[in-house]
């Protein structure tokens, strides 16, 4: 299944990483246009062998585990298993 194909549409707020934490996006017209280019981007990535989950990504990218588990249609504790097991592999 795509990442990006119609009638699977997902939402999330867009969170920028600074030093001091996470911190929320005030300009809502570019959640779209983000919410569009992560996913063109993990389709990209998708069907190379050795690319990084896009869960990794997704959390090097400061995004949160339920922000994670919702942008891919997946589960929580699943999400958070795949992370921690990334983690202890890296």
């Amino acid at each position: 299944m795509s990442l990006t194909q119609r009638g699977h549409e997902v939402s999330f707020r867009a969170l920028l990483m600074t030093s001091g934490g996470i911190m929320e996006s005030g300009n809502d017209e570019m959640a779209p246009l983000l919410r569009a280019l992560v996913l063109v981007h993990l389709e990209l990535l998708r069907d190379k062998p050795d690319a990084p989950k896009p869960e990794v990504l997704l959390r090097r990218a400061g995004l949160g585990i339920a922000a994670i588990a919702e942008l891919l249609g997946k589960n929580y504790n699943a999400t958070a298993k795949m992370l921690s097991r990334a983690k202890g592999g890296s």
